[in-house]
């Protein structure tokens, strides 16, 4: 089977918490890595086999099949509808786009284009999660009409880091 070439958008923490994994799949080949500071994206692509590094992600496009955007969250639309209208595949953190009306777009540009697209929200196969959720449809505890949960995850950062700003915007559980 052909290896996907991966590109990585973003360099953080998220990234580098998946790098973990990513490193170990078998039909992946990260073959770009891109951050605005180019510094996080060298650390990054130091745990891969010499990837093409950028700050650019508009360079990527001739070394990926595939791009993981990990960027801040109003960022997630207008990376993940450019790789889209390029014909690459995308995974995205979630929330995959702060408003509904980008979602639908992008939903629909994927179609269009015949990528797959898909919304990187592990926190929902959680235990407690998938306990509430179980409880929830139990029905013990009335109709539910809407639940929203604030699920962001916060680290120390000082106040330039832009979970700190209002960048932050969906993760919600709709029951």
């Amino acid at each position: 089977m052909k290896k996907v070439r991966l590109g990585l958008i973003g360099c953080g923490e998220m990234m580098a918490y998946r790098c973990k994994t990513i490193k170990y799949a078998e039909n992946i080949e990260v073959t770009a890595v891109c951050d605005t500071w180019l510094d996080r994206a060298e650390k990054v692509a130091a745990m891969f086999d010499k990837p093409y590094v950028t700050d650019d992600y508009f360079t990527m496009l001739d070394y990926v099949d595939a791009v993981y955007i990990a960027t801040p969250n109003d960022t997630h639309y207008l990376c993940a509808k450019y790789f889209a209208r390029n014909k690459k595949h995308i995974l995205v953190e979630a929330p995959m786009c702060n408003w509904k009306e980008e979602a639908a777009t992008l939903v629909k540009t994927c179609e269009d284009e015949g990528v797959t697209l898909m919304c990187a929200f592990p926190g929902r196969y959680r235990p407690g999660i998938r306990k509430l959720k179980e409880m929830l449809d139990s029905g013990n505890y009335g109709k539910k009409i809407m639940m929203s949960i604030w699920a962001e995850e916060f680290a120390e950062y000082d106040e330039l880091h832009w979970t700190a700003t209002n960048r932050i915007g969906g993760n919600q559980f709709f029951s």
